[in-house]
């Protein structure tokens, strides 16, 4: 490579990447709106409801166990036995044997200057079946067992959003929720307050409840049932399915979609889940598997402008590769007809011909005649 193409390919290159900085200053421009906009959501979602993940539900059971522990010694030559009343507090965390979630969501936007955030609201309803073991399951041992009153646990990540809670039908009585989850591994949530028979009886017993949540973005779903299926259905047609556990059947329209997920209890491992959780303590675990939709907007502004902006070295690398390309092309065709000693009259008369060619072809449709006369010719 002579010094004179070095100092072009130099200068090319010292233009693209000039044309390079303004594209940067697009990106940095594209990247604060859109923290903007996802600010100006959250502010949204503050009021209205945030993004929603109903746990559960699940029987929580606080219990206390006291047993005197026994101990013997010798003093003096003589045994004596030495009593001490122990007492431990504990928990027992049973899931539904099988919950059957519907949900019916209405979309809808709310704007803050610029800014658009999709809202829903999502008419919840849950049913399904709660087997409580004898002794809930806890192992015998020596001693005596006081059990606390029990309670049904449902956590909502957003309670800001919950706007109306039908009370617990359980077995043969209802009850009411109250607010807070009422265990501490859930940051969030309601319960409602049981009344069961002797604790020394196996019981099958099946419930339902239902709310109205509103959110914001997106809705999931943490099966802790041993069996969990779920259907959701709404009004924006474009869904995306996120989470651990994808629809098993699901149906889009220019009206909503229409989705069903099945959840096993091999899949789910929702009572294992629950029994690797220790005391009263948060726990993270109950909410690491989750089904959930987003409402979605198809190619938004932002992500628009986002591609654009990453493609935009494309288009200056591409416009300067294809000016090097004819160029190279050009001068390859001139150093080839000055190599050619007896065709270079040929080739030359070749080379004009095509040239001449191209030039009545891309001015076929200039009407010379008028641009004379206006020109003042005659």
């Amino acid at each position: 490579m002579d010094r004179t193409t070095a100092l072009k390919a130099a200068i090319v290159g010292t233009l693209a990447l000039a044309l390079l900085v303004p594209v940067s200053m697009i990106r940095d421009l594209i990247a604060e709106r859109q923290a903007r906009r996802n600010e100006a959501v959250a502010g949204i979602a503050l009021g209205w409801g945030q993004r929603q993940t109903l746990a559960g539900p699940y029987l929580y059971v606080p219990y206390e166990h006291a047993w005197t522990e026994v101990t013997q010694e010798i003093v003096d030559g003589r045994t004596h036995e030495r009593r001490l009343e122990r007492r431990e507090s504990g928990l027992v965390r049973l899931p539904a044997d099988k919950v059957h979630w519907a949900v019916d969501a209405t979309t809808s936007e709310r704007a803050r200057g610029i800014y658009k955030a999709r809202l829903y609201f999502a008419r919840v309803r849950a049913e399904g079946l709660l087997r409580v073991p004898a002794n809930f399951s806890l192992a015998q041992r020596k001693g005596r067992t006081e059990w606390g009153a029990p309670f049904l646990v449902l956590g909502v990540s957003g309670p800001r959003g919950i706007r109306s809670v039908g009370a617990l039908s359980i077995g043969t009585q209802s009850s009411g929720f109250v607010p807070g989850a009422g265990d501490a591994a859930l940051p969030a949530g309601i319960h409602a307050p049981l009344e069961l028979p002797s604790p020394a009886k196996t019981q099958a017993l099946e419930f339902s409840f239902a709310l109205e949540l509103a959110g914001a973005e997106a809705l999931a779903i943490a099966p802790l049932a041993r069996d969990t299926s779920v259907a959701i259905r709404a009004d924006w047609p474009h869904p995306s399915y996120r989470g651990v556990f994808l629809p098993a059947s699901h149906e889009i329209s220019a009206d909503g979609f229409d989705a069903r997920w099945q959840v096993s209890r091999y899949a789910a491992q929702g009572a294992e889940r629950l029994a690797a959780c220790g005391g009263a303590k948060p726990c993270s675990q109950l909410l690491a598997q989750t089904l959930e939709v987003s409402f979605i907007e198809q190619a938004g502004l932002y992500q628009r402008l986002e591609r654009a902006s990453k493609y935009g070295f494309l288009f200056i690398g591409l416009t300067f590769a294809a000016f090097g390309a004819v160029l190279a092309a050009l001068d390859g065709a001139l150093y080839m007809l000055l190599q050619a000693e007896d065709y270079a009259l040929l080739a030359g008369s070749l080379l004009l011909f095509g040239l001449l060619a191209a030039v009545m072809i891309a001015t076929r449709s200039v009407d010379w005649y008028r641009l004379a006369r206006a020109g003042g010719g005659v």
